[in-house]
């Protein structure tokens, strides 16, 4: 790994700054007012999704893989059993060939990456110097990092050579059922396909001829002192046969969507291995007990952003004195948080209310709590 690096400094006015804070206000107000729908779209998504996954728990029916009732046809049901093909999948760059469920090439490139690290420090009078330290080094990416954007020239990356790609087998069973192309995307249990040395002799990417080195199929000169423009290729593949899970709904020989009593569709799943059907509908809870949470802080962080780009103007006037406007920042800081946690926490509870008003009036007096604490901290800061 080659590295070096750069500096660059750059000046912003006071004034500069203050016209851009001053354009920034229409963003934040837009950022806070959406945080609102986005809040109350996020709760009533987890409501909706926990009564579709307790129906689902409720009604699924274990059924064999090895023949099919058609009297269950639009019901949702589990099964287990082993997922298979006699595809042969081979891939389009190296043409090697695999008898599998599903066939993956990774590529990667070695090529320079840039790093950049800021400092930004106030000046008498309302300016910012803004120290950025741009830092070039050469590693393997999967990625492509295009050179011409970079700050300074000089470092040049040629073009991707490959890219990754997934090969799925088109006609996959599960004992006397076959499986759609949506579940099959869901069979993850890649393992490396060795690096087949007569398929790969005659194999070349640009003016680079191929070689193995580890489980990789290397183009290049020397794999232990790599040169930019050196690629790498991984397969990998999905064994067949795979032993899977499936909780869906029959559709004949074949699986899809499951109609729930609320007329909302729940989407077929596989997992990889010997599950029930209790441990794949307690694995669907935690994910969206997760997203429910990942909403959440989303939309509390565009309601303080909001808040925070509304105050900058404040900011900025007051960095004419560099003390003065730290000592504001820090305020402002304050105040977005004081103000948009309560208020996240009322749309939360807003969003419940209908399905669960125990919790939706528990989270509202929190929130009222907070709001009210803020006020009189603040009233006896003045005092």
């Amino acid at each position: 790994m080659i590295a070096m690096a750069v500096t660059e400094v750059e000046h912003e006015s006071g004034f500069s700054r203050l016209i851009s804070s001053i354009g920034s206000v229409l963003i934040g107000v837009v950022l806070f007012l959406v945080a609102f729908p986005v809040l109350f779209w996020g709760e009533g998504r987890a409501v909706k999704r926990a009564a579709d996954l307790e129906a689902g728990s409720s009604a699924v029916a274990t059924v064999s893989v090895d023949s099919v009732d058609g009297g269950q046809d639009g019901e949702l049901v589990h099964c287990v059993g082993e997922a298979a093909t006699s595809d042969n999948l081979t891939d389009s760059v190296i043409g090697q060939s695999a008898a599998a469920l599903r066939l993956r090439r990774s590529v990667e490139m070695y090529q320079w990456i840039e790093t950049s690290e800021s400092t930004k420090r106030k000046k008498l009078g309302g300016g910012t110097e803004t120290v950025t330290t741009y830092t070039y080094s050469t590693d393997w990416s999967a990625s492509y990092e295009d050179s011409t954007e970079f700050a300074e020239l000089g470092h040049d990356n040629p073009p991707m050579p490959a890219e990754g790609e997934t090969l799925d087998a088109q006609t996959v069973t599960l004992g006397a059922r076959s499986l759609s192309p949506e579940l099959v995307s869901q069979i993850d249990d890649f393992t490396v396909l060795a690096p087949d040395t007569e398929a790969i002799a005659s194999v070349t990417l640009g003016d680079r001829s191929a070689s193995v080195s580890g489980d990789y199929i290397y183009f290049g000169v020397d794999p232990a002192m790599p040169e930019v423009g050196d690629v790498r290729i991984k397969l990998e593949t999905v064994a067949s046969p795979t032993q899977v899970s499936i909780v869906a709904g029959q559709a004949g020989e074949t699986f899809g969507s499951w109609t729930t009593p609320d007329d909302r569709e729940l989407e077929p799943r596989l997992e990889v291995g010997n599950h029930s059907a209790d441990e794949m509908f307690a694995q669907m809870n935690d994910e969206n007990t997760m997203m429910t949470w990942i909403i959440r802080v989303v939309g509390f962080g565009m309601m303080f952003i909001g808040m925070m780009m509304t105050l900058r103007p404040l900011v900025v006037v007051a960095d004419v004195v560099p003390f003065i406007g730290s000592f504001i920042e820090g305020g402002a800081f304050l105040i977005s948080f004081a103000v948009s946690l309560p208020l996240t926490l009322a749309t939360i509870a807003v969003g419940w209310i209908f399905y669960r008003p125990l919790l939706a009036i528990g989270l509202l007096a929190l929130g009222a709590g907070i709001l009210f604490l803020g006020i009189k901290m603040k009233r006896k800061s003045k005092g």
